[in-house]
């Protein structure tokens, strides 16, 4: 691949060029709208936070010249630092195996890279036989006037071959493809599936010997940790990114937002938000406005999505019934914790259903109240 105003042009006609890529060529009016800017994060012990320098070209320093700060937790109104971002920077690694001494980590890949060599290998020694075999080479004995024309008119459908020699003849070398090709593939494709983690049950495949559910269930579970260790570290780092987020919106976000609750727990902070057409999801819930500076210091982000993968998902499920049916979850809580389509909409069913549920069992409490004082 070579760009069209590329000032040397490509002589290779039909190879891709994939080791190195182009590169594009900025029309002039955009690289002089354009500068380069340097960034480097330096941890200030005196101040026990980082400090950040912004630098363009080799002598115009736009940020550390004048006064040295993060610039990530740093409010130029305020002029002061905000103390959930103090001490923190906005990069966030994102590693699963990580190495000391070295930033991206062990790969995943190198557990099976040589196993993969090991199957295109086979895989085209196999395909080579077998084109043999539907092509094999062709001998020619005792001949005389034998060459390449005489072979391409023999091969074609109809085409025939004659010498002046009576010891001529033609022999065909097809060779023989081994019993146990087949099998040594399927071999290694056995180590690869089990190096991966990928035992016939993961993948959804039948294997010898279960017989029940509940053993498939069980060679799910003992086949699983490999990859929810894997979940659990993503998930961790995930959060702590999720967490700088929430940390910049405490900060920096001051927009107004409300939930809705109920009213007896709404106490001083209820809200009268003047629009008609804003209705509560179920009756007995009032607005109330916050914003994320409100939030208690305490709150923390997690992720907790692995249990909605097919390998745990029916023992996460099983799991908070159990919790339901022992009265230590809530419907609510069964509906936040499950992966169910639209939970907004079925939490406020539930709340809308218990409301009217309680004025029904008021009502019959009225009614017997009544009856009571007749008699």
């Amino acid at each position: 691949f070579q760009p069209a105003n590329s000032g040397s042009p490509n002589n290779t006609r039909g190879v891709v060029d994939w080791m190195s890529s182009p590169k594009p060529d900025l029309d002039p009016k955009l690289q002089g709208s354009m500068l380069e800017l340097d960034e480097l994060w330096v941890w200030n012990d005196k101040k026990q936070n980082w400090s950040t320098f912004q630098l363009i070209g080799d002598d115009m320093l736009i940020f550390g010249k004048y006064q040295i700060a993060n610039a990530f937790s740093y409010n130029p109104e305020s002029q002061t630092d905000a103390d959930c971002l103090k001490g923190h920077h906005p990069f966030n690694e994102f590693c699963v195996n990580p190495v000391e001494g070295y930033f991206w980590g062990r790969s995943e890949i190198a557990n099976i890279a040589l196993l993969q060599e090991a199957i295109n290998a086979r895989i085209n020694g196999t395909n080579r036989l077998l084109r043999k075999q539907e092509d094999p080479p062709t001998k020619f004995v005792g001949g005389t006037g034998v060459n390449q024309l005489a072979l391409s008119r023999f091969n074609k459908p109809g085409g025939y071959w004659v010498d002046s020699s009576p010891n001529a003849k033609i022999d065909r070398d097809a060779p023989q493809i081994p019993a146990d090709l087949w099998g040594s593939l399927h071999e290694y494709e056995r180590m690869f599936d089990e190096m991966g983690g990928l035992p016939p049950t993961a993948r959804g495949y039948g294997e010898a010997g279960v017989r029940s559910q509940a053993h498939a269930e069980t060679l799910i579970r003992m086949f699983s940790p490999r990859f929810k260790d894997r979940a659990l570290l993503v998930e961790r780092q995930v959060a702590g990114l999720g967490g700088i987020m929430l940390d910049l919106a405490r900060a920096h976000v001051d927009r107004k937002l409300f939930a809705w609750v109920p009213e007896k727990q709404a106490g001083a902070e209820k809200s009268v938000i003047d629009n008609p057409l804003l209705l509560p999801p179920a009756p007995g819930l009032v607005p109330v406005q916050f914003a994320f500076a409100d939030l208690d210091d305490e709150v923390t982000l997690s992720v907790d999505s692995h249990s909605s993968s097919p390998a745990f998902s029916q023992e996460a499920n099983q799991q908070n019934l159990t919790l339901v049916k022992l009265g230590a979850m809530s419907p609510e809580d069964y509906v936040e914790h499950s992966d169910s389509p639209d939970p907004e909409e079925l939490t406020a069913g539930i709340q809308r259903r218990a409301h009217a549920q309680a004025e029904q069992q008021a009502k019959v409490l009225a009614i017997k109240a009544q009856t009571h004082a007749k008699k």
